[in-house]
């Protein structure tokens, strides 16, 4: 008996960079759907076909904590207790989405219009850190929370903000919580993603990922991606999306774009 079933779901958008994550009835997006309507699948949904062992372990870690807080109650099977873990695992992954996109939601408004969250607000704390930042380093937003479309290699995907850097000049910044242990881990697939927006992105543009530690509010770490890592990142997201073609036998109606 399975208790953990795979998520096969993805993000897809129009050519002209409509979300089409689900149909109209409500249920997701499927790639029969793709095909008929000639989707782009998101820069996240091509970058699953990489394993990402942190991902994976801080899973399994959380499955064992949700073991180790359980015990099986009386007269309850064994497949029940463990499906309870299951679910209870699942809470607290979900958990973690749910405030990273709380807080996505919070800097999304201040990118976009300077809006100011209420003091009550869950994420405030986090947000008062933040607000500094942006007001010191960035003197210009060209995009926020914007999908961008490459024709010419058929994927597309939302960026949290293209906007100019005081000491980098124009930069994609791609936002990230993390529980912070000893010290900040900037994952290499990350420079996967924001190469792949860089591609849809015009003139000179640098690749900036920014760390929100989720543990306490406390200061966003920058990391500067050199133009090494760039490149490679580039080249690796360019191999996934040809696999990711490859695997789900579908590849979308690109265009030269001159």
């Amino acid at each position: 008996m399975a208790f953990v079933r795979p998520d096969n779901s993805a993000h897809w958008y129009t050519d002209d960079g409509k979300p089409r994550h689900t149909r109209k009835n409500g249920k997701p997006t499927t790639l029969k759907d793709a095909r008929v309507e000639g989707l782009f699948p998101s820069v996240t949904s091509i970058l699953n076909v990489i394993a990402k062992p942190a991902l994976e372990s801080w899973k399994i870690e959380q499955g064992i904590l949700s073991a180790l807080r359980l015990s099986k109650e009386d007269e309850e099977s064994m497949d029940d207790f463990a499906k309870r873990i299951v679910r209870d695992m699942k809470v607290s992954t979900s958990g973690a989405a749910e405030f990273g996109t709380k807080v996505h939601n919070v800097l999304e408004g201040y990118n976009k219009d300077q809006s100011i969250p209420d003091e009550g607000d869950e994420v405030y704390g986090w947000f008062k850190e933040y607000q500094p930042w942006f007001d010191q380093n960035i003197t210009e937003v060209y995009q926020a929370e914007a999908v961008l479309v490459s024709h010419k290699h058929g994927y597309a995907g939302t960026v949290d903000l293209v906007a100019n850097h005081n000491l980098w000049g124009k930069c994609v910044i791609d936002f990230k919580t993390q529980r912070v242990k000893r010290s900040p881990r900037f994952y290499e697939t990350w420079i996967y993603q924001l190469a792949a927006y860089q591609q849809c992105v015009d003139g000179d543009t640098k690749c900036l990922s920014l760390l929100i530690d989720s543990n306490a509010p406390s200061e966003p770490v920058e990391k500067l991606w050199g133009s090494d890592e760039v490149e490679e990142g580039w080249s690796i997201f360019q191999l996934a999306n040809q696999l990711y073609q490859q695997t789900k036998n579908y590849k979308p109606p690109v265009k030269e774009v001159f």
